[in-house]
């Protein structure tokens, strides 16, 4: 068993048709093979040497100089090595005020292999709550969180977060402000109706969308 970003040396020894030991120049032949077989470049070999990378099972076999190749070789596992990558990721990048998203955390090695067994927990901002891995918040807005160790030093990994974006709810109110803002106006003087609408939470909803309203006395305006 190797983990990965590891080195594990490799020796080959051979006899000939009568039994006497082969001193030859060696080399490392290594494939995808055993019970999980792993990509082509998942257990490197050089200088009689075989490093770890990908999660998986090779055959590793000797060569001599001829090209003949050990037809019975061994089965090398290769595992996850240490955490140090932890990426945050949501079900949904963006969901409506009220509302919540799923959220999960994904531990790799330095290799991208997947480490299942590092404790976690969610460095979150104070407009946001977590209850189990449902996300949820009523401030409209972008927001980023981060997964992080449970009860280690963060600066030891290397974390990705996740950005989520909070909509406004529907309108529940809507209130007219009228621009520019004075007590009174000029005869003709050109005046800006202003529609502000906000959901429960006071969120501003933007662009809605509004029936003709109608002005009393009609012909003041």
């Amino acid at each position: 068993v190797v983990g990965a970003g590891e080195k594990a040396e490799v020796t080959c020894t051979g006899q000939d048709v009568y039994g006497n030991a082969v001193d030859d120049t060696w080399a490392i032949q290594v494939t995808p093979g055993g019970p999980d077989a792993g990509p082509d470049d998942g257990l490197l070999a050089s200088n009689m040497k075989v490093e770890g990378r990908t999660v998986g099972t090779y055959a590793v076999a000797c060569a001599d100089k001829t090209g003949a190749v050990d037809d019975t070789p061994v089965i090398v596992e290769v595992v996850h090595g240490l955490p140090w990558r932890l990426v945050a990721w949501t079900d949904d990048p963006l969901f409506v005020a009220g509302t919540s998203t799923g959220v999960g955390c994904d531990v790799e090695d330095k290799y991208g292999n997947v480490v299942p067994d590092l404790p976690v927990t969610f460095d979150l901002p104070g407009a946001l709550s977590l209850t189990g891995l449902d996300l949820s918040g009523t401030a409209a807005g972008k927001y980023t969180i981060k997964c992080v160790p449970a009860g280690l030093e963060w600066t030891a990994f290397k974390l990705d977060p996740a950005v989520v974006e909070i909509v406004p709810a529907d309108p529940v109110t809507l209130d007219l402000q009228l621009s520019p803002a004075k007590p009174w106006y000029a005869p003709y003087e050109n005046v800006v109706v202003l529609a502000l609408a906000h959901d429960e939470f006071g969120n501003a909803v933007p662009d809605v969308e509004l029936q003709p309203f109608e002005v009393s006395p009609a012909d003041q305006f």
